[in-house]
């Protein structure tokens, strides 16, 4: 009876999903996979020429100009991994615009806090318009080159789940029960898969 358990990851078993339903992952299956080093060197070149144009004051500095790359693909992965895309990020960004300002008006403008938090509120809203820049501009180049990276695998599952009820209801038929180890490592994109 114990062999007729499945037991995988939720990578293996998004990959199993793509097996099963080729014709649903066309587009993904032209593409091919880039490591951590090859989303580096895309994420540099996007950097230098979006420096270059002058879209980007906070993300980068004179001295190194690459100072937060490794940040920049970190905060970007973390945005997959919770499958928020670029147009949700930024209406998360302007709603955090929103709350800077009430805490803002909580403060004495004669105060020199106010100054003070007024200028670091700014920088932080202007970070995150940039990288939400960035993003885009990412997302649109591995698109571009047919290319995708580890958390696209995850997303492109998501999307299909939550567009085709035939793949969607062939699971959850095939699975009545589901345990799932580790759960609070899980990330918002595995757990779309998972409900």
């Amino acid at each position: 009876q114990g062999h007729k358990v499945v037991v995988s990851t939720i990578h293996s078993f998004c990959q199993d999903v793509m097996r099963n339903f080729p014709e649903k992952f066309i587009a993904y299956k032209a593409s091919a996979p880039i490591d951590d080093v090859d989303s580096l060197e895309i994420l540099k070149n996007i950097l230098t020429l979006e420096v270059q144009k002058k879209n980007i004051e906070f993300l980068t500095n004179d001295f190194d100009p690459f100072l937060y790359l490794r940040d920049i693909k970190s905060r970007i992965n973390t945005l997959k991994q919770e499958a928020i895309s670029p147009q949700e990020f930024e209406i998360i960004i302007k709603k955090q615009a929103e709350d800077y300002q009430e805490i803002l008006s909580e403060i004495k403008p004669t105060l020199k806090k106010y100054e003070t938090t007024k200028d670091t509120q700014k920088k932080h809203i202007k970070k995150l318009f940039e990288l939400n820049h960035l993003y885009k501009i990412y997302l649109e180049t591995l698109k571009k080159e047919e290319k995708y990276d580890f958390s696209d695998m995850i997303n492109y599952v998501v999307e299909v789940f939550s567009q085709d009820e035939e793949v969607k209801y062939f699971y959850a038929e095939k699975y009545q029960f589901i345990m799932l180890d580790e759960f609070q490592d899980t990330n918002n994109a595995q757990n779309k898969i998972i409900d």
